[in-house]
């Protein structure tokens, strides 16, 4: 198989979305996805990663990082580019929130939950910080700073959010 990465950037960035489900109330309460690609010039293979932020029943974040092809494949027949790796990653969150929504759904006995589509709208504002401020997945946030894509956008985002104070909750 052939694989080129010549004329291809290095690039770090992420995305954030909401869910935009139509659950009952209770089932996962405010959830945001973030992904984050990572490649590096020159390189064959990336980092993509996502991270999924429930409130409900608990806090709770998915997580998960993988390697991707990235540059020109089979000859010149196809270029995987940054954006094809923002969506494999965003499919991947999709998967891991699905599975969870059928975890759920047996916990509460309702199997109809796992009929709901699940689907997420990109926002044009990283939303972690006011959930930093007000101390919402701190902990979360934190075990991201630590063990997301080194070098990656996330990780140094949620690095930076942990150095950073919070709202007190008596103000």
């Amino acid at each position: 198989m052939t694989h080129e990465t010549r004329n291809l950037p290095s690039e770090t960035g992420s995305k954030y979305y909401a869910l935009d489900a139509r659950l009952p109330a209770g089932i996962f309460g405010t959830t945001y996805a973030a992904t984050s690609v990572k490649t590096n010039p020159g390189a064959s293979r990336s980092w993509i990663e996502f991270a999924i932020f429930l409130t409900r029943p608990k806090p709770e974040l998915l997580y998960e990082a993988s390697t991707m092809p990235f540059g020109t494949l089979l000859g010149g027949l196809e270029v995987i580019g940054v954006e094809q790796l923002h969506a494999e990653a965003l499919m991947q969150a999709k998967m891991a929130l699905a599975f969870r929504l059928e975890a759920r759904a047996q916990e509460l006995g309702r199997p109809d939950l796992e009929l709901v589509g699940l689907e997420f709208r990109e926002l044009g504002y990283r939303p972690l910080t006011g959930a930093w401020m007000n101390r919402l997945w701190q902990p979360e946030i934190k075990a991201l700073a630590s063990k997301g894509v080194e070098g990656g956008d996330l990780r140094r985002y949620c690095e930076l959010l942990s150095q950073t104070g919070s709202f007190d909750s008596d103000a």
